[in-house]
């Protein structure tokens, strides 16, 4: 009897010996069994793997040549009934009796059930496999700091996870052009048959599907001659048998193709295989995508943190250019002897100080709108800032006749900031109402609450439109009713701007012709 073959050069001929290392001793009992109870001379069970039978089992004698002998051939079935293996049985001489070939059937169907068994458990490890692999690219993609760099090792967990010998992915770059990666970090010849493969991406990616191209359906893809022999000289040269397609790609955007490439004689793409690849290439597009996205908006970011910076160094610099000669002109106006025309000169005074006064805001303003600039955090007494504020901008209410009161209800509120930009806060907000104020009254009132502070600076002006109200805090934006009286426009956004650096907010509630009312609300210090 010829020696059954045993070790591992048996179970690496067929991967399916991988899985499930039971079924080799289970094939040589069976292949025992029909040679020696049943009384065959040589029994031989065979495997499918690709395109070629492997010869699993084997028990008897071989047969002499010129005997004419018919051996007895029963296919081994998968599940869908398509052929795995082959169990062949000899009889030493005439043909078997009915009881032989039904015992031999019935050891052909245990034999079908055991590899049936081990597909199946394959199968599942495959679809695990699969999974996790693939898995394991989206998040190398999804953490990678350089996609570029980042390629290669994804290739090669999609490699794992398809059993590959090679892959290459051709994905779209955000300016429109193509970047080529493979498994091999170094730099290789990319085969120009690429280019046409991946080519129908953006046809399998309409469909929503992936596409397997080997050298017995490159002619039925529609390639075209020329295309065609090129293709098939490659699979040639390198010993490709086949190659998946994989669209990647979101929504309706292509962006890129992976060409995953099995040697010739490899096990055929499970439809496991297929489902994964269609569900990687939509979560490796989205991955792309996203990145992409963050990208663009990093890079929008820091366009408007430049144009903010050009902005801030305009505006320091305009500023600074004005004051020097407003300064002289100022100085001028005040050496010159009293005149005729006194009225005039004071008029240019006048507007040399509004000038003044909208360098100084726009230089505060600047100042306040910085989120790189730091601020000085101490405790401030609210009610403190108040009565200053109060105090400065009497002179100009007494001389309009207005009443300008304050106001402190309870104890005094303490919050945490910078007392020199809380005080520009009220001076913006108290000048405001006592400037647009042409008869009557202007009060301040301060108030501790259980959690914030609150000053309420409420007149009985000119008030603001209805329509212009929403906008009261754009910087220089100006109410129909104030377009001829004093100002620049930059004082409530300065104060709502002071407000939110230090937690807080400020809003306003105006009538026409009655008055306005602004409340700013700050958190307590801790």
């Amino acid at each position: 009897m010829t020696p059954t073959p045993t070790g591992s050069s048996m179970v690496d001929r067929h991967p399916l010996l991988k899985v499930h290392t039971g079924l080799l001793p289970f094939l040589q009992f069976t292949a025992d069994a029909v040679a020696e109870l049943l009384g065959f001379q040589q029994c031989v069970i065979s495997l499918r793997d690709g395109d070629r039978m492997v010869v699993m089992a084997t028990a008897g004698d071989p047969p002499d040549d010129g005997l004419g002998l018919r051996p007895l051939e029963l296919p081994l079935w998968d599940e869908s009934h398509e052929t795995v293996g082959m169990l062949t049985a000899v009889m030493p001489a005439g043909t078997p009796t009915p009881a032989q070939v039904d015992l031999v059937r019935r050891y052909a169907a245990q034999a079908g059930t055991a590899i049936r068994v081990s597909l199946g458990l394959r199968d599942d490890l495959r679809q695990i496999r699969v999974s996790d692999n693939s898995r394991a690219a989206v998040r190398a993609l999804a953490n990678a700091d350089d996609l570029d760099a980042e390629w290669p090792r994804v290739l090669s967990q999609v490699a794992e996870a398809y059993e590959a010998d090679e892959v290459f992915v051709h994905s779209v770059r955000a300016d429109g052009g193509w970047r080529i990666a493979t498994t091999h970090a170094a730099a290789i010849d990319v085969p120009a048959a690429l280019d046409h493969l991946t080519a129908r991406g953006r046809a399998a990616w309409a469909r929503g599907e992936v596409q397997v191209i080997s050298p017995a359906t490159v002619a039925a893809a529609g390639f075209g001659g020329d295309v065609e022999a090129l293709i098939l000289s490659w699979f040639e040269r390198g010993g490709v048998g086949s190659v998946l397609l994989v669209p990647i790609g979101a929504g309706e955007e292509l962006l890129g193709t992976l060409v995953i490439s099995r040697r010739a004689g490899a096990h055929e793409w499970s439809e496991t295989e297929l489902q994964g690849a269609t569900a990687l290439g939509a979560d490796l597009g989205l991955v792309i995508l996203t990145r992409r996205t963050l990208d663009q908006q990093a890079k929008f970011v820091a366009e408007l943190q430049a144009i903010d910076a050009y902005q801030d160094q305009l505006v320091s610099t305009v500023t600074t250019m004005l004051r020097a000669p407003l300064g002289r002109i100022q100085s001028q106006l005040e050496t010159l002897p009293v005149t005729p025309d006194a009225d005039e000169v004071s008029g240019i005074d006048q507007d040399v100080q509004e000038m003044n006064q909208l360098v100084d805001d726009l230089l505060f303003f600047s100042r306040v709108t910085d989120p790189r600039r730091s601020r000085e955090v101490e405790t401030v007494n609210l009610t403190s800032v108040a009565r200053r504020a109060v105090d400065l901008i009497a002179p100009m209410a007494e001389r309009d006749g207005l009443a300008l009161t304050v106001r402190v209800h309870g104890v005094d509120p303490l919050v945490s900031g910078d007392e020199s930009e809380l005080t520009r806060m009220l001076l913006n907000v108290v000048s405001n109402a006592v400037r647009f104020t042409p008869a009557g009254s202007a009060a301040v009132t301060v108030a501790r609450g259980a959690a914030e502070a609150e000053i309420t600076i409420r007149d009985t002006g000119i008030g603001i439109p209805v329509e212009d109200q929403s906008r009261v805090f754009d910087e220089f934006h100006r109410g129909g009713n104030a377009l001829g009286l004093p100002g620049s426009g930059l004082g409530l956004p300065i104060a709502s701007r002071i407000a939110a650096r230090h937690g807080g907010r400020v809003m306003l509630a105006s009538e026409l012709g009655v008055g306005t009312t602004v409340r700013i609300n700050l958190p307590l210090a801790p």
